[in-house]
């Protein structure tokens, strides 16, 4: 659903010859679930909370994102900001219950790339940006940095005493040093062309 105010739905906009590129997505438990519609001239929202209409030409920046968590080994995300500060938030993950998310990257790469290219065309002064922010991307580094060095510091001071617990930690950092390594090699901060879309940070 939209995370920000959009302009209200009060008059359809004109017909065009093409159809619209359509994409379903809820995030979490609180959002509704929400039909993103992408025309020519703007991005509708429609869910039950009614039918909300983003300008393209209002769209400042965009960017692509690979945001994974311990349950979404595969999330990625596209978060649109828009003239007035908003942010509009779209991801490849579609929650259906507790831990329970369907992925949907095809249909989410397939909109992506058409906004991209609607963006391209109608709103050339967009900027577009692959990754986290510079500051994100460092504090993250020396975030599970430190988290790394507690795991080994804590497995060297255990394997001796409580050698099952040692071997436990080392699986855990064994088990998420593949994401790690995909969220650093993928999230570096950079612009890019909405015309060339860098691979790593679509599904």
């Amino acid at each position: 659903m939209p995370l920000t105010t959009g302009a209200k739905s009060s008059a359809p906009l004109p017909p065009t010859d093409a159809k619209p590129l359509e994409y379903e997505a809820r995030i979490t438990l609180f959002d509704k679930v929400c039909v993103y519609r992408l025309d020519a001239n703007s991005i509708r929202a429609v869910s039950e909370l009614g039918e909300f209409v983003y300008p393209l030409a209002d769209i400042v920046s965009v960017r692509c994102r690979f945001f994974p968590t311990r349950v979404q080994r595969n999330r990625y995300e596209t978060i649109l900001t828009m003239r007035t500060g908003g942010t509009l938030k779209i991801c490849n993950q579609f929650f259906k219950g507790v831990a329970d998310f369907e992925d949907r990257s095809p249909a989410y790469a397939n909109f992506v790339k058409g906004l991209h290219n609607h963006l391209a065309t109608q709103n050339p002064r967009c900027a577009f940006h692959a990754g986290t922010t510079a500051l994100g991307f460092w504090l993250n580094a020396l975030f599970l940095g430190a988290v790394l060095l507690i795991l080994i510091v804590l497995g060297i001071i255990m394997i001796t005493a409580i050698p099952a617990v040692a071997i436990i930690k080392f699986l855990i950092i064994l088990f998420y040093t593949p994401t790690c390594w995909c969220w650093f090699k993928r999230n570096k901060p950079r612009r890019y062309d909405p015309k060339n879309i860098p691979p790593d940070v679509l599904p």
